[in-house]
């Protein structure tokens, strides 16, 4: 391994910075309250939680990438997951960004966005259960009765039933990682942000092996960990944004923001 001096510098860095990051975002999950959560607010726990446990997992890998390159896969596979939710997370602040009191279509598109997004595992799992039965696992029955209790539980996110065709009864709207993408970039305050959109995607050729797989995974180690290191702005970044967020709901969070911010201005020159 062409490990440079440079290199084993920044991650004795790197590692305990990241434990930092960890232990702020931590306490701060501690102050936020048990309740019934606005569908806003439960998205933007779920991202927190997520952020905070791909620097926990990575990081325990990152202990050991030095010894062991083979590593760099699974930071690669669980970094992609979280650079999706970091992109979706941007293309949510978008539309709150052009929300305008005075013009109340702009705050029903922001709810119609969340919408889409809540809606796309509902559309999937309508997809399974279809391809289920149509390979006859399951029979009639068992296939009614699951789209039935499967609407009831989510009676919320659809307009209707119609066994025949559940899919089209959910309020939701299909979208892409290209339209999130083409929205951030053609956002003149956003458009720095659309690089993450890189990252997943090369960390995309790692979780659906092909032919440009083995190759990308063969590249110098300079390259890869300066890679591992700008996909951990785009989480310290990710934590920074839910947690400011959450505070406008819960005021306790707030002085974590700062404290986090501490810490990634930390993380900056390494990124050089």
């Amino acid at each position: 391994m062409d490990w440079s001096i440079d290199d084993d510098n920044i991650l004795k860095v790197l590692v305990p910075l990241n434990e930092e990051m960890i232990s702020i975002a931590n306490e701060a999950k501690s102050k936020i309250p048990d309740g019934d959560y606005t569908l806003l607010d439960f998205v933007f726990i779920g991202f927190f939680n997520r952020f905070i446990d791909t620097l926990v997992s990575t990081n325990i890998l990152l202990q050991n990438y030095k010894q062991n390159r083979n590593v760099e896969t699974a930071i690669g596979l669980t970094f992609r997951a979280s650079l999706l939710d970091f992109m979706t997370l941007v293309y949510f602040g978008s539309y709150e960004l052009d929300i305008d009191d005075s013009k109340p279509e702009t705050n029903k598109k922001h709810e119609e966005v969340l919408t889409n997004f809540v809606c796309e595992q509902l559309r999937y799992t309508i997809k399974y259960w279809e391809l289920v039965y149509k390979s006859r696992v399951i029979n009639d029955k068992e296939y009614s009765l699951a789209l039935k209790n499967f609407y009831e539980t989510h009676k919320v996110y659809f307009t209707h039933f119609d066994e025949k065709n559940l899919s089209a009864c959910l309020k939701g709207k299909k979208y892409t990682n290209t339209d999130m993408f083409n929205r951030i970039h053609q956002d003149k305050k956003l458009k720095h942000l659309s690089n993450v959109y890189d990252y997943y995607t090369f960390y995309s050729k790692y979780d659906h092996f092909g032919i440009l797989t083995n190759s990308m995974q063969d590249m110098s180690i300079t390259d890869e960990f300066s890679r591992i290191r700008y996909c951990y702005d785009y989480i310290y970044q990710g934590i920074i944004i839910t947690v400011l967020k959450l505070g406008d709901k819960f005021p306790s969070l707030l002085p974590y923001g700062d404290e986090l911010q501490k810490t990634y201005k930390k993380l900056r020159p390494l990124l050089k």
